[in-house]
């Protein structure tokens, strides 16, 4: 019997493990993306922050272009609102560096592959250039609502997991009995 209750109870706590995996990894990644605003929000405040730095604090911090875009966005968004004093007469500071993003970056919130695929197609014929831009956007929100759904996929998982594990607990403690 005491065979039996040693392997529900390591069983318990791996698939617990398992499942607290993707939660810990997206607490880790939203610390870095805090943090990486806080640094660029007071590099922009600060000094004129060019692009090349805000590239390289993006690499330090582990953020990827969207990550940048998204920072950047929300940066503009608490500059105008008035909702970071910091940031408040750093507004053009602010567009530019979206300008200089969406330059180099021209489909930073589509996957890189369908990035690059879709500026080769620009390369290779100016005439479609509109229609690309049409793609580009259409893609961006088919996307954005499947990171949604897998975002909300995730949290389901994590709480089918928790209520899992509680069930394990409860039996092996009414079994104990």
């Amino acid at each position: 019997m005491s065979m039996t209750v040693t392997s529900m109870l390591i069983g318990g706590t791996l698939g617990a493990a398992l499942g607290l995996m993707p939660v810990l990894k997206d607490i880790a990644e939203n610390h870095r993306r805090k943090q990486f605003r806080k640094q660029i929000t007071a590099a922009v405040a600060t000094v004129q922050l060019d692009y090349v730095d805000l590239q390289h604090i993006a690499e330090s911090w582990s953020q990827d272009r969207k990550a940048v875009l998204q920072c950047l966005r929300v940066l503009l968004s608490d500059a105008l609102a008035g909702d970071e004093s910091k940031l408040s007469e750093s507004q053009d500071s602010l567009r530019r560096l979206l300008l200089e993003h969406a330059k180099a970056e021209p489909y930073a919130e589509l996957p890189e592959n369908i990035s690059l695929q879709l500026e080769t197609l620009t390369k290779y014929n100016d005439q479609i250039a509109p229609l690309v831009e049409q793609l580009a956007s259409s893609l961006s929100d088919l996307y954005s609502s499947n990171q949604r759904q897998l975002a909300r996929q995730t949290k389901l998982a994590f709480w089918g997991v928790l209520v899992g594990a509680l069930g394990v607990a409860v039996g092996v403690v009414s079994w104990l009995r």
